[in-house]
């Protein structure tokens, strides 16, 4: 499908995420005569599985993916252990700083979560692809062995009122 629909595209650049994903869309991506290819690094890359490791030495050395970094640390690790030397660090555009000395006990307060409740939270904007629906049905069905959690989605878009009927639905 993935083959298909950049056959049908015809993009001149193509942009991944998910260093255990380069393994899959690199070569779709060379078959289909995609010309660039970027690829942001967001993990530690000493955590990944060996043929990852090896397949990601591989798209950046021999067939032209572009490495992003999200932080000068991450870029460092990757240039060890991917032996890369032509990257770029482009920081992420929520300055995480901001929610480091957040007081969870008010925060929890302010919303009404007891201290003792365990809180499953996703931010994400409320698409399709986001796949809401999924985590709402997973989290119905956890929630029958746990009642001890509540689930808190946080977003904007498209699929939002949907989401909310389902979870009403859900309870």
């Amino acid at each position: 499908y993935v083959f298909r629909e950049i056959k049908r595209l015809k993009p001149d650049v193509i942009h991944t995420h998910g260093t255990d994903n380069l393994l899959y869309f690199t070569l779709t991506i060379l078959f289909a005569g995609v010309k660039g290819h970027i690829h942001t690094l967001h993990s530690d890359p000493y955590t990944f599985r060996k043929i990852f490791v090896i397949w990601a030495y591989i798209a950046f050395h021999w067939i032209g993916v572009f490495p992003i970094c999200v932080t000068k640390e991450q870029a460092q690790k990757a240039r060890q252990r991917y032996k890369i030397k032509k990257y770029t660090v482009i920081y992420n555009g929520i300055d995480s700083n901001r929610f480091i000395n957040v007081n969870k006990t008010q925060v929890r307060q302010e919303l009404d979560i007891p201290e003792t409740k365990t809180v499953i939270g996703c931010v994400a904007r409320f698409e399709k692809i986001k796949n809401h629906q999924f985590l709402i049905q997973l989290f119905s069905e956890y929630s029958k062995s746990n009642n001890n959690a509540i689930l808190m989605l946080v977003g904007e878009g498209a699929e939002r009122k949907t989401i909310e009927q389902l979870a009403a639905h859900l309870g």
